[in-house]
């Protein structure tokens, strides 16, 4: 009884491990690759916490990065840190240490900035001219026309009568 079972499956796993099967290519392939448990994408620069889990380099640097006084491993919540995690060498892989590369920093985003003092004080809306003459659009602004376009006037409208009212008010003293 006991030999009689292992032929069918070392026949079997034999025909799979050379290719003679589908499932064995998907199996192969399966096993080929590891996947990111914070990206859930095929692992780039692969380490593993000493939990256990496996992750990218970069995503689990943006994880830590972003959670500095809580350091914890995204998927069991127990502690991690970057000298805790161990990289994975793989055949054709880049024998360089993942943690030595730290992915670059993102770019700050920045709004339009009014060349002086006195041309931000003195605006009252409507288009900015660039260094080129060409108007500038702030792309935070409100739409002319839309509700939100309508409130901000209203408020300017609002403290700019209230800060004249105060100017006035200093004026009689």
């Amino acid at each position: 009884m006991g030999p009689s079972t292992q032929m069918p499956q070392s026949s079997s796993s034999s025909s799979n491990a050379q290719g003679g099967g589908g499932n064995g290519d998907e199996r192969k392939d399966d096993n080929s690759r590891f996947e990111c448990n914070i990206c859930l994408d095929t692992a780039r620069d692969a380490v593993v916490s000493l939990c256990g889990h496996l992750f990218c380099w970069p995503c689990l640097v943006q994880w830590l990065d972003t959670r500095p006084n809580r350091q914890l491993c995204p998927v069991c919540k127990s502690a991690i840190d970057k000298d805790k995690v161990i990289p994975i060498y793989g055949r054709g892989g880049d024998n360089k240490d993942p943690r030595e590369k730290i992915p670059p920093r993102p770019q700050g985003q920045r709004r339009i900035f009014p060349f002086t003092m006195f041309s931000s004080l003195f605006t009252f809306g409507g288009e900015r001219q660039g260094p080129d003459g060409q108007p500038q659009v702030d792309p935070n602004s409100a739409q002319p026309g839309s509700r939100q376009h309508q409130e901000e006037q209203f408020l300017s409208n609002t403290f700019m009568a209230i800060g004249f009212l105060f100017l006035f008010w200093l004026l009689t003293l």
